[in-house]
């Protein structure tokens, strides 16, 4: 597909089946030193781009998680031993 953006020909790529409960579709603009590929592998391309993004994003939230995860044990871990010499004190 080849629209107009901004007074220049561009060729995009929309991605519409988005595994996502955000968002509907990903809209890429092709560089115009690759217009003329095969549009299956620019799709193909599109994907994989898009593969790697949510694999980062997930990658970084589970570890974020973990760290919290692991914050909130120990925090409990602490007030309980605080707790406990008290209690023996």
């Amino acid at each position: 597909m080849v629209i107009t953006v901004r007074g220049a020909n561009k060729r995009i790529i929309e991605i519409n089946s988005l595994e996502s409960e955000t968002f509907d579709k990903a809209i890429f603009f092709v560089k115009n030193s690759r217009s003329n590929d095969d549009e299956k592998e620019l799709k193909n391309n599109a994907y994989i781009y898009l593969y790697d993004i949510c694999k980062l994003t997930r990658g970084k939230t589970r570890r974020g998680s973990l760290l919290l995860s692991f914050f909130k044990l120990m925090s409990a871990a602490l007030a309980g031993a605080a707790v406990a010499f008290f209690i023996i004190k």
